[in-house]
């Protein structure tokens, strides 16, 4: 029988939210990750005589824990030392993934409000998304996906491309693959879901491996994150639009002695607020990345001023965008205002017809927009010779470090338990077995040094994604190769 603090609460919860439109999402339908409900969750905290559970929960919805949780976490602090561009030179203007994370929680957050979403989710989404990006930027993430591709045996891998490829830094140290009977587990270790498109590391779904895969599970931890604020974050990409529809994750796992089914779906964990995220995180790059272009001299105004001036076909927008410019510099909180409010004037009334079935969305000229100045923002500043060559120098550090790591299991232990004695070093590295998860760091440690080549790629990816780049740096000084980097 239900409580009356837990109808107190239940009632709080409503009226709290009850400022949204009926379209958005609701805490009361929350669905945790082994198939928990609202009702169940919080009826067992409130009927329990837990006094300090009952507390932590009274004055905040099951969104604003799941925040809570994500931003006093170490792997959100350590974003502040993670670059989100430039990666090897000293700039006056340098965004990090912290930053950025910030930045996309507020356009996120302004989008919500003006279509009356559920803004406690789109904020947690926000601040968990980038939750699982290796160092330096995104060349970081490439050089993961080609170094676990080269173990495994992968044929087909996602190059980086630059304007200087042949200056990219050869590997320091001689790869070794893993036995080719072995490569079918790994392959199904890395690769999650159904989506054709999936990479063997991909920074959304290490973000939901990080925060809900971790040894030693604490069963009211895991269950304390839902299923949508998890779809939010694997599938943040505005990509993912395309594979929604039919994309499944479905994987059983030991949590606290029984086998749970965890299950997530397109059709039935993505939410309206999600798709604000996709949207939130292309602005919030796209303008950021624009800012440091014309602030370090890359791009010049004048020059996107005529991109603008090309690609929009309403008059009155274009003169807006133009006016966002002056010679030297972006007029960020203009660009920003245009590009909020666009998406909400042009999503409302199909929100009001379509409800929880519609699609938030650009106006057709900003839409076309923004895909140009991914172009440009690709060919002309990712490319940049300074901006490549850092890129490049790095990819193959990470490389190094690795292939380091592989061949040397007893100085990777080592070094993992001296980054442990860090506080901010998150010690609880996501690695399961394809049948449970290792209870403990002997149990691991055994396995890398006995010869388990799968369970050696797994936990060097998941150890060095989760390193800053400083950490890298450093890394590297101590190997005896780091000469030739």
């Amino acid at each position: 029988m239900d409580s009356k603090e837990f109808e107190e609460y239940k009632k709080w919860v409503e009226n709290i939210e009850s400022k949204y439109a009926d379209y958005a999402f609701k805490s009361i339908e929350i669905e945790f990750l082994d198939g928990t409900s609202f009702e169940n969750c919080y009826s067992n905290i409130f009927n329990s005589n837990d006094e300090f559970d009952k507390d932590r929960n009274r004055y905040r919805t099951p969104l604003q824990v799941e925040r809570d949780r994500i931003i006093h976490s170490s792997l959100f602090q350590r974003l502040a030392h993670k670059t989100q561009l430039f990666t090897s030179e000293k700039t006056s203007l340098t965004e990090n993934r912290l930053t950025h994370t910030l930045k996309v929680s507020q356009v996120a957050r302004s989008i919500a409000r003006g279509l009356q979403l559920n803004e406690d989710l789109v904020e947690v989404i926000a601040l968990g998304h980038d939750i699982g990006h290796p160092p330096f930027a995104h060349i970081g993430e490439i050089a993961l996906q080609e170094w676990i591709g080269k173990k495994i045996g992968k044929k087909k891998r996602e190059s980086a491309k630059y304007l200087f490829p042949e200056e990219s830094p050869k590997p320091a140290v001689k790869v070794v693959d893993i036995k080719s009977e072995l490569r079918n587990d790994a392959e199904s270790y890395f690769t999650f879901g159904n989506d054709p498109d999936e990479k063997l590391f991909m920074h959304g779904r290490q973000g939901f491996r990080l925060l809900c895969y971790k040894r030693k599970i604490d069963r009211r931890e895991f269950l304390r994150f839902s299923k949508v604020v998890m779809y939010g974050i694997w599938r943040h990409s505005a990509k993912n639009f395309e594979t929604d529809g039919s994309f499944e994750y479905v994987k059983k796992i030991q949590l606290s002695g029984n086998e749970k089914e965890i299950r997530l779906t397109g059709k039935e964990n993505l939410t309206l607020e999600a798709q604000v995220i996709r949207y939130a995180d292309d602005i919030s790059w796209i303008i950021s990345d624009l800012e440091e272009a014309i602030y370090n001299g890359i791009l010049k105004a004048e020059y996107v001023r005529e991109i603008f001036e090309n690609t929009v076909n309403n008059s009155t927008l274009g003169d807006k965008l133009k006016g966002t410019l002056d010679s030297k510099r972006i007029n960020v909180s203009e660009l920003y205002n245009i590009f909020i409010s666009d998406i909400i004037k042009n999503s409302s009334e199909e929100l009001k017809v379509n409800k929880r079935k519609a699609k938030i969305k650009f106006s057709d000229d900003i839409a076309t927009l923004i895909e140009e100045l991914r172009k440009v923002i690709q060919e002309k500043l990712h490319n940049a010779y300074y901006v490549a060559r850092g890129s490049l120098v790095n990819k193959a550090r990470i490389d190094a470090l690795c292939e380091w790591y592989f061949q040397n299991s007893k100085e990777f232990i080592e070094d993992m338990e001296n980054m442990k004695k860090d506080p901010q070093f998150p010690i609880q590295i996501p690695l399961i077995k394809e049948k449970g998860e290792y209870l403990n760091d002997n149990e691991i440690y055994k396995d890398l040094i006995k010869g388990n080549e799968v369970c050696r790629v797994a936990t060097i990816a998941d150890f060095v994604g989760c390193l800053t780049d400083e950490e890298i740096y450093k890394l590297s000084e101590t190997m005896p190769i780091h000469e030739s980097l």
